[in-house]
């Protein structure tokens, strides 16, 4: 029993190491927009914890780099500590000089339940009498098994909208869903999260490519 557990959580790990962070979703830029690229962008995360904002606004900024723009994090603008109306709020962020600001709010969170069923096949590393082997020892089965997996996978969908600065023109929005691989935190999904839309934003032109 103890080896099957232990094999079990071998796979368990070797699962969620080699899974990647999937996103879908869509996003839409007003067609009466005729502005050029974005050089410098507020990324202000409306709700969530401290944890998973600051995740989401320095993992942006840290992204925007690479497409050489100015990424500046909200938090740093308008601390968590200070209870402002909303006009101040508009206030400190134009007064960065920012061209935008891309406000993202978190939405929905769920783990989704994935099953994997188990995988039997036959071991094709077999020695000269037809028989499964190692260094030491021989076996009688010729299959390998895998057994079945259940996958608690979280996500999370965000809304995420660009307004040109100073009169906070409404732009581009997108809605997005991603979702991250057992063991994942909602934090690090909204990290993951971050870094596509502002790929997403690249694509749809209103910053450079992300090198």
């Amino acid at each position: 029993m103890r080896t099957l557990f232990l094999a079990v959580s071998a796979l368990l790990m070797l699962s969620a190491c080699g899974q990647v962070t999937a996103t879908r979703g869509s996003s839409f830029v007003d067609p009466a927009y005729q502005g050029q690229m974005f050089n410098s962008i507020v990324i202000d995360t409306r709700s969530g914890n401290l944890i998973e904002r600051e995740n989401i606004e320095r993992t942006a900024a840290l992204t925007f780099e690479k497409a050489h723009v100015q990424g500046i994090p909200a938090l740093g603008v308008v601390p968590p500590t200070r209870n402002v109306g909303e006009s101040i709020r508009r206030r400190d962020i134009m007064n960065t000089g920012a061209q935008a600001v891309l406000e993202i709010v978190p939405l929905e969170k769920q783990i989704i339940e994935d099953y994997m069923p188990g995988t039997q096949y036959r071991d094709l590393r077999r020695g000269r009498d037809g028989h499964r082997w190692n260094r030491s020892a021989y076996w009688d089965d010729p299959f390998y098994y895998d057994p079945p997996l259940i996958l608690h996978e979280p996500e999370a969908r965000y809304e995420a909208t660009l307004y040109s600065l100073p009169k906070y023109q409404k732009i581009w929005t997108a809605d997005i869903i991603t979702r991250g691989p057992t063991g994942m935190s909602f934090e690090e999904v909204g990290a993951n999260f971050s870094r596509e839309v502002v790929k997403r934003l690249a694509k749809d032109g209103l910053v450079p490519p992300v090198n």
